[in-house]
């Protein structure tokens, strides 16, 4: 079960949440591992260019490195024509029903509260912005993408990614923000894949994998609430 507790990062262009219930290593290893396979996916095909064909690169490797991918599901759906304004919590919502407890929604949105809360110009959010906004000077239209991931209890990892296109001028930071439904362009896709992590199998990676993400960590691994109630904290820089 994740609480207020659980620990909440950003991972290149991720808002990770991870339980209280995983050890130091645990956390440690879905940090590192994650980070490598985004590093990994921009090296084939950068993700502010091509951001579907990005994704397939990335979840692909969910099937790799100790990882057991259990299932892929994708689609696109409208926004909610009944709400003039929508902030990014509202317009994922009716997809993260699908596949989240109810205690792992709440977690989502302590988590999108915690990132509002962060002073204006932090370099979360700027790390944020960075991986969450394309802009298409030749169309002035704005795509937003919001990708999720949240390691629970039995090392189950659920992975949710959100875009869609808007004719809208966007403020510094999103998170926050009210976006005009009759402004959002076409659909809003989503993408998502649920899997495990076998930590035996992924003994056979460790030291490759963090010796690759070692120069990313300081820039790419910022913890906004990292603090585990048994006490154990993160080193990202170990």
């Amino acid at each position: 079960m994740l609480s207020y507790d659980s620990g909440i990062f950003i991972v290149g262009g991720s808002v990770l949440l991870l339980s209280h219930e995983l050890n130091q290593r645990v956390w440690n290893d879905v940090l590192d591992s994650t980070l490598y396979m985004q590093l990994a996916s921009e090296a084939k095909q950068s993700s502010l260019a091509d951001y579907e064909q990005w994704w397939v690169q990335y979840s692909s490797q969910f099937n790799q490195f100790g990882w057991t991918r259990l299932q892929s599901f994708g689609g696109g759906y409208g926004p909610d024509s009944e709400q003039a304004r929508q902030s990014l919590r509202k317009i994922v919502a009716s997809k993260l029903s699908l596949y989240l407890s109810s205690t792992s929604i709440e977690a989502v949105d302590r988590a999108l509260i915690e990132l509002t809360r962060l002073p204006t110009h932090s370099a979360v959010r700027a790390q944020l912005r960075q991986y969450s906004l394309v802009e298409d000077s030749a169309s002035n239209l704005i795509t937003v993408r919001l990708q999720l991931g949240i390691a629970l209890k039995g090392l189950r990892f659920i992975c949710l990614s959100f875009s869609f296109t808007t004719r809208e001028t966007l403020p510094s930071s999103v998170i926050e923000h009210l976006f005009q439904t009759n402004d959002i362009v076409g659909e809003i896709k989503f993408n998502g894949c649920v899997a495990v992590l076998d930590s035996t199998a992924f003994e056979l990676w460790r030291q490759r994998i963090g010796s690759v993400v070692a120069p990313a960590r300081e820039d790419l691994i910022r913890a906004v609430h990292s603090l585990l109630p048994n006490q154990y904290a993160v080193d990202l820089k170990r």
